[in-house]
């Protein structure tokens, strides 16, 4: 299920700008935005799971937001303190905004 993917808590590794990560699972998604993955967690916190695929799929539809295949290839290019991280994949130019949880070494 989408929904509970954002405010999943599990513990995740530690992370430093310039690594190469992958991304851990099927379900997770970026942002290009990082406001709209706030918001995203926000809706996912109080649990209002209509509201959070309502925006998502919008942003799904908008290309502001992406899923990511597992095991693919990311570049750290930036950490939010909130538990976010913003990724490039390998020979792309779009960065997106992921949770930290979303990857392993």
């Amino acid at each position: 299920m989408m929904f509970s993917s954002v405010s999943n808590t599990s513990k995740s590794p530690d992370i430093k700008i310039g690594e190469t990560m992958r991304i851990s699972d099927n379900h997770y998604f970026g942002c290009i935005d990082k406001n709209i993955i706030n918001k995203l967690d926000d809706i996912a916190h109080q649990k209002d799971e209509t509201a959070f695929d309502k925006l998502l799929n919008l942003k799904l539809y908008t290309k502001e937001c992406k899923f990511f295949k597992k095991g693919k290839s990311v570049y750290v290019t930036d950490i939010s303190i909130m538990g976010f991280v913003k990724v490039r994949q390998r020979g792309q130019t779009e960065e997106y905004w992921v949770l930290k949880q979303a990857l392993t070494p």
